[in-house]
């Protein structure tokens, strides 16, 4: 090979200027740092489409690779393919990650690769609208996803899995246009495609009726566990399920958030903020604990539980009035356990441990819910 390419070979080592990545670091680090390293990125990664675009032949395909979790990421991917001229015809998820791996464990990182077959752009390609494209991409996105979840892709992998169907429809088109002039950007095109996978993934799950903080704390378990996120990939998430971050850590306590970083406690941290306990006792006051998200219900018969305040529990439940097990709070219990139980690791395990005690248990919780609401008594939550 040095024979033929003797300048490929000419130094020791790889020529980091050239190399296609995102490290700040090398730009000075901070805010602007970030910038200039992602302009890089995105500069040497659309050199590099546009020559695979030069000398693929019009009937010609080139698979491009990628595995990341974060829409950041993507965005700059497909904005670049998109602007080379190329587009994917195909694509399919492929579980290539070790899950033991020691620099993945721990860290939130999706298991899957997306394989994406790309084709040249037609130099005449036309405009798409907006009405008639977004119709194609829901058909084509829908029946993808049912195709991913009989292959068992769940979680962070499952969103990711959309991405390649979405792109497929919207890169036929020179660009995609509203009906008021704007052009429909890739960042855009991620968000529709996120919220028809949220909104796929509850379904299957039997949770589409939730609240909103609820859909958000059983779907970010469902697909990170327990990690933490940045606050674009967390607020992303609250946006596909109709929620806003900045709402959910303030009113609800759902999330905590430290700078960038975005982490969802589990039930015993989260009742150990004051705030959230005043709420919460307050509904118990009001008689409406009835009225809270579905996952606070959940996590004040943890809490309770875990205390071993069966009488208050009892008390609690009637309160809610919690008939039978068919109530829907004792669904969305079981769908969270399943969801958790799932996961590896972490605070996350010691959430399912106490939900498996609690379901057990519930028939005898049930009977004496039926006495306590006849007693009235007042509930003390500490």
């Amino acid at each position: 090979m040095g024979a033929l390419y003797p300048e490929a070979l000419k130094t020791a080592l790889v020529p980091k200027d050239e190399e296609a990545v995102v490290n700040p670091a090398r730009f000075g680090g901070k805010k602007q740092g970030e910038q200039i390293a992602q302009a890089h990125y995105q500069r040497l990664m659309q050199g590099s489409f546009e020559e695979i675009y030069r000398v693929l032949k019009p009937e010609g395909m080139a698979v491009v690779m990628f595995t990341h979790r974060s829409t950041e990421a993507w965005e700059s991917l497909i904005q670049s393919l998109l602007d080379a001229g190329l587009y994917p015809t195909a694509s399919w998820p492929v579980h290539t990650e070790m899950e033991a791996s020691t620099h993945q464990r721990g860290k939130g990182a999706i298991q899957t690769t997306i394989l994406m077959a790309c084709r040249r752009r037609p130099e005449n390609a036309g405009v798409g609208w907006y009405a008639p494209v977004g119709a194609e991409l829901e058909q084509v996105i829908s029946e993808r996803l049912r195709e991913f979840w009989r292959a068992d892709i769940r979680g962070a992998d499952f969103f990711i899995s959309a991405i390649g169907p979405a792109v497929g429809v919207f890169g036929k088109y020179r660009k995609v246009m509203r009906p008021d002039g704007r052009e429909i950007t890739v960042g855009d095109l991620l968000e529709e495609a996120r919220a028809m996978v949220t909104a796929f993934a509850l379904e299957q799950l039997g949770l589409a009726r939730l609240d909103e903080p609820t859909r958000f704390y059983v779907l970010y378990r469902w697909a990170y566990g327990g990690e933490t996120l940045s606050f674009d990939e967390s607020n992303k998430l609250a946006k596909s399920v109709g929620a806003e971050l900045d709402q959910l850590a303030t009113k609800y306590r759902l999330v905590e958030r430290k700078g960038d970083k975005v982490k969802v406690p589990i039930f015993t941290k989260r009742l150990q903020n004051e705030a959230l306990c005043r709420s919460l006792q307050k509904a118990l006051d009001d008689g409406g604990p009835g009225q809270l998200p579905e996952v606070d219900q959940v996590h004040l018969m943890l809490y309770l539980w875990r205390r071993a305040k069966v009488e208050t529990f009892a008390a609690v439940l009637g309160r809610v009035d919690v008939p039978s097990e068919e109530h829907p709070v004792w669904h969305t219990a079981h769908a969270l356990l399943e969801v958790e139980q799932a996961q590896t690791g972490g605070d996350v395990n010691e959430e399912a441990t106490v939900l498996a005690q609690l379901l057990g248990g519930k028939r005898s919780l049930l009977r004496g819910a039926e006495a306590a609401r006849a007693a009235a008594q007042q509930l003390r939550l500490l």
